[in-house]
């Protein structure tokens, strides 16, 4: 792995680490989840290392992936669109928790909102179905989490996972996925030689 991946892979942990515990942080505040040993901020110790992986394996993954898929970047990966993406996210995130109800009627408001993220930022078939595989690796997580019983959620109405909750993924795959990208296509950063002056 080059130096510059290793660093990228530094900073997107770090992104990870803080941003994803935030989100949980807010849903821990909204009462959408509930931790059953929780450290600081009422979430579990593991929160931050477990986001950290996410968006680590999300932008490297998309990234990786873009050209087996024979993936066409659409839009240029400015830093205001990674930001209105990122934004976008936490927005719809952040809504699971606050919209307080049927959990199905919460999926069915946001659930168009995740598409208009992926149409605004990706509009590409092969966003859509990275997104897809997103949501389907990170339900299947957020069960084992549950079923190990270290948190759950408030309104769990589908194999106890609250259904709006499957929304974030789109959105959140789309986000990340884009920022990996922009993040891998960057030039590696290079110091002088003092000597060559």
């Amino acid at each position: 792995m080059a130096r510059h991946d290793l660093l990228v892979m530094t900073v997107l942990a770090g992104f990870g680490a803080i941003f994803g515990t935030l989100g949980d942080v807010g849903h821990v505040w909204t009462g959408a989840i509930s931790f059953d040993h929780p450290s600081i901020w009422g979430i579990g110790w593991w929160v931050p290392p477990q986001y950290a992986a996410a968006v680590v394996a999300i932008a490297f993954s998309h990234t990786f992936l873009d050209g087996p898929l024979g993936r066409e970047q659409r839009f240029a990966h400015t830093p205001p669109r990674l930001i209105a993406g990122i934004a976008a996210t936490y927005a719809v995130w952040m809504s699971t928790g606050l919209l307080d109800f049927h959990p199905w009627l919460v999926a069915g408001t946001l659930a168009p909102v995740a598409l208009l993220v992926w149409w605004f930022f990706d509009r590409t078939w092969q966003g859509l179905l990275l997104g897809l595989a997103t949501a389907i690796v990170g339900v299947s997580i957020e069960l084992l989490l549950v079923s190990a019983g270290v948190f759950n959620y408030t309104h769990p109405d589908t194999l106890a996972v609250g259904v709006s909750f499957g929304c974030v993924y789109l959105p959140a795959s789309v986000a990340v996925g884009n920022l990996g990208r922009w993040a891998l296509a960057r030039a590696p950063l290079t110091v002088a030689d003092p000597r060559a002056a």
